[in-house]
């Protein structure tokens, strides 16, 4: 439809174009007052049509390109804590009407012994190599948003409560390696929006945080994890 009307403004504008360069007053004999009066006129609707133009290209090819720029992380690729704000917004008259609004948080263990042993750019990898593979855990569902130095979420709609089973469970099991020997290692909680006891998805994200600090003390507590010496079978 846009590219309908900036074609039809376009023919226009050529039209205005060749009668606004016309020597209307040499042509018709009329006044030369009348004519300035004529081609100023001409020469504001020309101005009113360009920028009609320029608008509708800008709204239609312009705007997304500058929205996906504003919504992504520079460094891993996915979706930063802007876009996150953006779509807990977007999902709170979801979960008012009772559709399941499932937030999930991750936050990366051992990011910090990275950056002191191998320095910062490694850190930005083994950063990047571990939001990697929690977007590739949630296979598929929703996004993944990088909401802090070294913390993710996902905000998943429609989520059964097996499904989510199958992603913390995948979550427990991930073996792969994100950074030379140093496993995936990732607390991780999630939490489900409930009718009566959370008032809105702010509700949500805290038992959700709560959850994970509750899987990063049980981290803690096993010494092999983040280990580079530690190989699994």
């Amino acid at each position: 439809m846009k590219n309908k009307v900036i074609l039809v403004t376009y023919i226009i504008t050529i039209i205005m174009v060749l009668i606004s360069s016309a020597d209307i007053y040499g042509i018709t004999h009329i006044s030369q007052r009348f004519a300035l009066y004529y081609n100023s006129i001409t020469s504001g609707v020309l101005l009113i049509l360009i920028s009609v133009i320029a608008y509708i290209s800008l709204s239609s090819n312009g705007e997304p390109n500058y929205k996906k720029i504003a919504f992504t992380d520079i460094l891993t690729g996915h979706e930063n804590r802007m876009a996150f704000e953006h779509r807990l917004r977007a999902c709170g008259p979801l979960a008012d009407r009772g559709e399941s609004v499932t937030l999930v948080l991750f936050d990366l263990n051992i990011l910090k012994k990275i950056n002191d042993t191998y320095g910062h750019k490694a850190g930005d990898t083994y950063l990047k190599n571990t939001a990697d593979l929690i977007f590739d855990n949630l296979e598929g569902r929703a996004p993944l948003y990088r909401i802090g130095g070294a913390e993710f979420a996902s905000i998943i709609v429609g989520l059964k409560e097996n499904e989510l089973d199958i992603i913390m469970q995948n979550m427990r099991t991930e073996r792969r390696r994100v950074y030379k020997n140093y496993p995936f290692d990732c607390a991780y909680g999630a939490a489900t929006f409930v009718v009566g006891m959370d008032k809105n998805l702010r509700d949500v994200f805290k038992r959700a945080d709560e959850a994970m600090y509750v899987e990063k003390i049980k981290a803690k507590m096993h010494p092999y994890r983040g280990s580079p010496n530690f190989i699994f079978t």
